[in-house]
């Protein structure tokens, strides 16, 4: 299980990226052409087709390349790294409480001989007081053993794990869950080609008649030298183009008999569109991104606006090569008045595009307008592909993704939150490092405890007896030796205080 979760890290990352970096592209794409006052239906096509495909460019150029965007969240434990509150009021016996260290950390005494000593109470530790433990054994030699532990907040522990274990079964069922729909979204594909495979061999190749005769017209008076199959189909109400490397249109049985010749050369000169202009290769990538993506509701936004623009600019594409504008719109109202029933192709546009456009489509149509669009111009054709190839390199850096935390960052990031935590009042200990050094300050300050009453009970002896000098250079020397272990415990304690 373990294994599983950490492999859906980077996975979570693309997917959390992607959908930051999609999001941004079809929502700047829908604000701009939206605040446009004269709308342009190639500016619409090229800009949907550019915002729904560079966010998987820009995706996967950040998470490789680019060193930027911010962590994934932060599913790992952390090290045993505690934090040691210094306002614990008191101290123990024979320490000062107002500038010692030692007074300042949650601490017991334990003695086993001095009476003095075992008499002094211990100061009660809270169950959730995660600070260390420092515990003084003294032997009969009153010799002091120091022990320190750092007690550990069961109940919070536990909770923190189990938050950590949610969160990473979260982030594992979010991978899954996209993987199980993008591997159905790809079977759906798949049948989906191996069906319009089907439905276009069953289809009857027409190599002549009255059809095959204005397609070739049309092929001839627009030079194009690629070979296109006609067929025909009684169970289609539409005519539909079809083929990425065998370009194929197929026509319903009664298209010969319902439209004039104008009509059919007209509805011909639409399906060529699609196939001249490459409609049927981006139908393909739009059924990838909702079939495989779909997790990005977006996309099925984005590849619906593509395609009803595909549609006008087809029929702007069949006008301006032979097509009357009138006949072009009279054969979409007789298609669309026979179409009773329709057979759903999803690989293959229709004359008729979708019932949404056929409307908007056919007053276009026969409003008399010369249809000419400035964004089809080559210049403005460069300036868009150029305006995509400066999204892809400059995206990755100016927009934020997620990427996996490695351990490094989550050191990093763990002794930030720490020293944030820590404040003024607040030290952060090491439990490896820094507990030997707490230690000693520690023994310091007993070994000081121990010489300041030596030097009360030489006191207590000059006043009993007669050598005050000898005693008195005694007390010297104890006093010097305290002075000089007082400097130590003070040094050692600026040191711990700035770790």
């Amino acid at each position: 299980m373990n294994t599983i979760v950490s492999l859906c890290d980077p996975w979570f990352a693309w997917i959390a990226t992607y959908m930051i970096h999609s999001s941004v592209l079809l929502i700047a794409c829908w604000a701009i052409l939206r605040s446009l006052r004269s709308p342009s239906h190639a500016l619409a096509e090229r800009a949907w087709k550019i915002s729904g495909t560079v966010g998987l460019i820009t995706t996967v150029v950040q998470l490789q390349f680019v060193d930027a965007g911010f962590y994934a969240l932060e599913l790992e434990s952390s090290n045993p790294i505690v934090a040691c509150d210094l306002d614990v009021p008191g101290g123990g016996p024979g320490l000062s409480s107002t500038d010692s260290f030692a007074s300042k950390i949650q601490w017991s005494v334990r003695t086993s001989a001095d009476p003095a000593i075992n008499a002094a109470t211990t100061v009660p530790q809270d169950a959730n007081d995660a600070r260390p433990q420092v515990s003084m054994q003294f032997s009969d030699a009153d010799q002091p053993t120091v022990s320190t532990s750092v007690p550990a907040n069961e109940s919070a522990a536990i909770s923190h794990a189990a938050t950590i274990w949610r969160a990473k079964l979260l982030k594992t069922a979010v991978v899954l869950s996209v993987a199980f729909w993008f591997a159905i979204g790809m079977m759906r594909l798949v049948v989906s080609s191996l069906i319009l495979r089907f439905n276009v061999r069953r289809a009857k190749q027409l190599n002549r008649g009255r059809p095959r005769q204005l397609l070739d017209q049309l092929l001839k008076r627009n030079n194009i030298s690629r070979r296109v199959t006609l067929r025909i189909d009684g169970d289609h109400t539409d005519p539909v183009a079809s083929g990425i490397w065998r370009w194929t249109i197929i026509l319903p049985a009664h298209f010969e008999v319902s439209l004039s010749d104008d009509e059919q050369q007209a509805a011909l000169a639409h399906e060529l569109a699609h196939l001249v202009r490459g409609d049927v290769i981006w139908l393909w990538v739009g059924q990838c991104l909702t079939a495989c993506l779909g997790f990005q509701p977006m996309n099925f936004v984005a590849r619906r606006q593509w395609q009803q623009a595909s549609e006008y600019l087809s029929d702007q594409w069949a006008v301006g090569h032979g097509a009357s504008q009138l006949s072009l719109a009279k054969s979409l109202t007789t298609l669309a008045g026979m179409r009773l029933t329709r057979k759903s192709q999803a690989l293959m546009p229709a004359a008729t595009g979708t019932r949404a456009t056929l409307p908007g489509r056919v007053k276009r149509l026969l409003g008399g307008k010369e249809m000419i669009d400035p964004w089809q111009s080559k210049a403005r054709t460069r300036l868009s592909w150029c305006v995509a190839l400066l999204m892809i390199v400059a995206f990755p850096f100016a927009v934020p993704g997620v990427r996996a935390a490695t351990p490094s960052d989550l050191t990093a990031r763990q002794r930030d939150r720490q020293d944030r935590e820590a404040g003024s009042m607040n030290v952060v200990v090491n439990e490896q490092a820094a507990v030997s050094e707490i230690e000693a300050l520690i023994r310091l300050d007993l070994e000081l405890a121990a010489l300041n009453a030596e030097i009360g009970r030489a006191v207590d002896l000059a006043d009993r007896h007669k050598d005050i000098d000898g005693i008195a250079e005694s007390i010297a020397t104890i006093r010097t030796a305290a002075s000089s272990l007082e400097e130590d415990r003070n040094g050692l304690s600026e040191l711990i205080l700035q770790e």
